[in-house]
């Protein structure tokens, strides 16, 4: 372990940074529990919370797509977009400090304002469309105008990377016998059936080699006509938790964050990623419609088209994403899985469940279904 790593390390040089870089006072910084896939989260002074990502791996692995992440914030924020600006310091970690939000990258206090506003889910679902649009247009022409390295160009969350992930996080050897992967698997649900934080659903899982599932589908949507290429850049992550919304004197965003999971995919993710992460899908399910799903793309109409060709793929991208939630809910326990750890901080993500986001996919025609309303919807002007 080398100093970087150490926790007294990191804290003495966070509390440098926040400091010296911040002018803020540290009288109590303390390391949570909820250290995520994607960063290390602490609470300053008990009243504020601090996730500094982590920047080990590869820009094309999700721990270190931080670095594309952290010069799209700098560009949207330079081009008069409320997103926070990221600042490296001298140990090249970076970290966004703006006390009233909060992201993975940035500081917001432990509870919302008790004067937030809430609105209904049709309103607040247009109003996404049309942020995540914004952030698109002005986040594309950036990318256009850059000469980044190939990794920093590729799509982390893309069908392909899903699959090596889920190879990794398994631990299993792509081309290898299926006998001999399901043999693999049911060693990883012995070891967890020991782990006193495993849900016995994730024993399950291994056991009935749900993972092997999850590999042939990505294998299948790779391989799928309707598949968009990448051909903008978008947040990945935009939700509601993920936005602060001004009722005054009309409702509108006013500042988005979290933007460790944006990267350069296929624009119809704007209206994908964000029906799943919001939980919409299951609302609209629950109704019988599609009304939310209607909202969300026709906000993002209005300020950035989506074409036919954008509204056939959504089928296709609405089970990506669900893998992709797949994946990073089994990435929590990689450790465990390999023997390296005991998982004890993972007490917070036991009810995150692997198959929330995918199980409803497979046992419904609800990505279909989606497909023919919005194609239907889009086509007529809203």
């Amino acid at each position: 372990m080398n100093d970087i790593t150490r926790p007294h390390h990191r804290e003495r040089v966070l509390t440098e940074v926040l400091e010296r870089e911040y002018g803020l006072t540290v009288q109590d910084l303390q390391p949570l529990p909820e250290q995520g896939l994607l960063g290390d989260v602490w609470t300053l002074n008990h009243t504020l919370i601090v996730k500094r990502p982590r920047l080990g791996g590869g820009a094309w692995q999700p721990e270190g797509n931080v670095l594309f992440s952290s010069l799209l914030m700098n560009a949207l924020h330079g081009a008069g977009l409320p997103v926070p600006e990221v600042h490296p310091n001298l140990h090249r970690q970076y970290v966004t400090v703006v006390p009233n939000w909060g992201s993975v990258q940035v500081m917001t206090r432990l509870s919302a304002p008790p004067d937030g506003p809430s609105l209904p889910p049709r309103e607040l679902a247009h109003l996404l469309g049309g942020h995540a649009a914004h952030i698109s247009r002005a986040g594309t022409a950036w990318f256009r105008r850059q000469d980044l390295p190939a990794p920093l160009s590729r799509d982390p969350w893309s069908v392909d990377s899903i699959h090596t992930q889920l190879l990794h996080i398994f631990q299993l050897e792509e081309g290898s016998s299926a006998s001999r992967q399901r043999h693999k698997l049911f060693q990883l649900a012995e070891r967890l059936k020991h782990h006193p934080l495993a849900p016995p659903e994730l024993t399950e899982e291994l056991e009935d080699a749900g993972p092997l599932r999850a590999l042939e589908e990505c294998r299948w949507l790779a391989r799928h006509p309707q598949r968009c290429v990448p051909d903008a850049v978008v947040h990945n992550d935009l939700k509601p938790g993920n936005v602060f919304i001004q009722s005054q004197p009309q409702p509108s965003i006013v500042g988005s964050y979290d933007y460790t999971m944006a990267s350069w995919c296929c624009l119809i993710r704007n209206v994908s990623s964000t029906y799943i992460d919001s939980g919409w899908f299951i609302e609209d399910r629950k109704g019988g419609t599609f009304d939310l799903l209607e909202r969300l793309a026709a906000g993002h109409q209005q300020q950035l088209p989506l074409t036919a060709h954008h509204m056939q793929g959504i089928a296709v991208d609405l089970h990506t994403v669900a893998l992709k939630k797949y994946m990073l809910r089994w990435n929590y326990w990689k450790g465990v899985l390999a023997g390296t750890t005991a998982g004890t901080d993972l007490a917070h993500i036991c009810m995150l469940k692997p198959l929330e986001f995918l199980k409803p996919l497979r046992e419904t025609t609800l990505a279909m279904d989606a497909q023919h309303c919005l194609h239907d919807t889009l086509l007529t002007p809203y």
